[in-house]
């Protein structure tokens, strides 16, 4: 009888976890899979650029040969994307300073399709992450003032604005 009622009770659990997985990922809460970029994705990185809507149009227009240089061939730039179901939907630019204490995030941006999904999230807590694990104290970043939707994100994450020597961009820091 005990045992029967501890099957009962891991079935139950097990059943709960599965209705609490499915229900995450019908809400936009799916793992992603943060990467380096490599050369095999980068036509996907191409196609992802033509697909973003919040970029200037030559970042939507590089093309896998100015990727592969702009991008790879860079020693203090990173570039990172976010995969699901193996194609980009999210990107993360960053910026390390050799001998700095200070992680600059270039971009976070995500498709369109991402918005109110945690990608930017993850791009931002992977971010966090490199910071940390590389000792930098701080990271800043700098939004577009006429940016509310980035502006509020950050702010939801603990950064805060600072003073800007850019006019058209307001400069975040959070301490780590």
């Amino acid at each position: 009888f005990k045992n029967r009622a501890l099957l009962n009770h891991v079935f139950v659990k097990g059943l709960l976890m599965a209705k609490l997985y499915l229900s995450k990922k019908m809400m936009g809460h799916s793992d992603i899979i943060i990467t380096s970029l490599k050369k095999e994705l980068l036509n996907s990185f191409v196609d992802f650029r033509k697909k973003s809507k919040i970029e200037n149009d030559w970042m939507r227009k590089v093309t896998k040969e100015d990727a592969e240089k702009f991008l790879l061939e860079s020693d203090d730039k990173k570039v990172f994307v976010a995969l699901r179901d193996n194609s980009i939907v999210g990107q993360l630019f960053t910026l390390e300073i050799e001998k700095s204490s200070l992680l600059t995030i270039r971009l976070i941006s995500v498709l369109k399709s991402e918005n109110g999904r945690t990608t930017a999230k993850q791009l931002l807590e992977f971010a966090e992450k490199i910071a940390i694990d590389n000792k930098y104290k701080t990271i800043d970043l700098y939004v577009d003032k006429m940016n509310a939707r980035a502006i509020s994100f950050y702010t939801k994450h603990g950064y805060q604005k600072n003073k800007s020597r850019y006019i058209k961009a307001f400069r975040y820091i959070k301490t780590l």
